[in-house]
């Protein structure tokens, strides 16, 4: 999916609220729509990226887009995860990964094994994330998207290692002026 794409199939991919329910992307599709993938809800990155999206959250919101988090872990992990993470922000689990599939996020032990994850590690322990017990599937890297409000996708940054960092400049400019 790249940024001339058209992101129906993704918002249409089910996806379970923090009370277990039956939900998609579609129903928080109301103008520009930043979605947050994690790899999983006890990981370091993952901790670290919701600290970035709470700092980057005014801009963003300032400029029109909302901002949704989804995870591959239960929403038993994923409610822990909203409490403590993700500062009032809609945090949705995908069991299944078919939303990670459909954003053409990557998966596979060679996401994990490589050196970019130590050095990821340690800028992230640094900044004092901590990893916790896995809470869903460890091979799933996350990315983001911003989807127009027509569901074309206006920026894709897809993690090609644990713990890469999302270009903030990068999504502000891509979110359209109100």
């Amino acid at each position: 999916m790249d940024s001339r794409s058209n992101a129906s199939s993704l918002l249409d991919a089910p996806l379970l609220a923090l009370d277990a329910s039956t939900t998609s992307l579609r129903a928080f599709l109301d103008g520009p729509l930043l979605v947050v993938f994690l790899r999983h809800y006890g990981c370091i990155f993952c901790r670290e990226r919701a600290a970035a999206v709470c700092t980057h959250r005014a801009a963003i919101e300032q400029k029109g887009a909302s901002i949704v988090f989804v995870g591959n872990g239960l929403p038993v992990f994923a409610r822990a995860f909203a409490t403590q993470h993700a500062d009032g922000l809609p945090v949705l689990s995908d069991p299944s990964g078919q939303s990670y599939q459909r954003a053409g996020m990557r998966s596979g032990y060679s996401t994990v094994l490589r050196p970019a994850v130590l050095k990821n590690a340690w800028r992230a322990f640094r900044s004092g994330h901590r990893q916790t017990r896995v809470e869903g599937d460890v091979w799933q890297q996350g990315g983001a998207l911003l989807i127009a409000g027509d569901g074309g996708v206006l920026d894709s940054q897809r993690d090609c290692a644990a713990g890469d960092p999302i270009d903030w400049p990068r999504v502000l400019a891509a979110i359209p002026d109100v």
